[in-house]
């Protein structure tokens, strides 16, 4: 049984930051079942204009119950490279039935052009956040305008308020500790 996919993007994301000037990009793959029905080989092409870093995995199910076969092939392959054998792995139990999912890709070196505007992109984009974040300010001072401080007269409102329900609170407390008191001078035994 031979399948081939035009593959499905893996978890390259390693290379965007280790390799600014590279991407990883699916790439026909395939993965196949050897007649022995005990292993699998796994080739790749390379459709980039010069060698790069290709990779491959594969699930397959077998005939043991509850388990799969998963493998992971990764090699350096020739630009052009056509059905490239990145490796061939053995079953260790059952038998390889079919394959049931997989992707395969290769890094693809960036162009002067597209580094370029991949440049340009990013200092967009950093520049529309700068702006974003400079309107976000604009309008929170705007709404602080907006709202009017308080005159002198409201000030000293609020604060002759403020006296006075302190000074009923010191007088409540006041009138507790006095009944308090009272309360146990008359409850003292003579």
């Amino acid at each position: 049984m031979r399948l081939r996919s035009a593959g499905v993007p893996l978890a390259f994301v390693i290379y965007g930051y280790l390799m600014p000037a590279a991407m990883a990009e699916p790439v026909p793959f395939s993965c196949t079942i050897l007649p022995d029905g005990k292993s699998a080989r796994v080739a790749i092409s390379n459709p980039f204009d010069r060698e790069t870093s290709c990779q491959v995995n594969c699930q397959f199910s077998t005939t043991s119950r509850g388990t799969s076969f998963q493998l992971s092939c990764t090699n350096n392959v020739a630009a052009r490279g056509k059905d490239v054998q990145l490796c061939v792995r053995d079953l260790s139990e059952g038998t390889l039935v079919k394959m049931t999912g997989g992707g395969g890709d290769c890094v693809k070196q960036m162009s002067e052009e597209e580094l370029k505007a991949r440049e340009k992109k990013s200092d967009e984009d950093a520049d529309a956040e700068f702006k974003k974040a400079m309107k976000q300010g604009d309008d929170m001072l705007n709404r602080m305008k907006a709202s009017k401080p308080l005159t002198e007269e409201e000030r000293q409102e609020q604060e002759k308020k403020s006296r006075e329900n302190a000074e009923d609170k010191l007088n409540k407390a006041m009138k507790q500790g006095e009944d308090l008191m009272k309360d146990l001078k008359e409850d003292k035994p003579d």
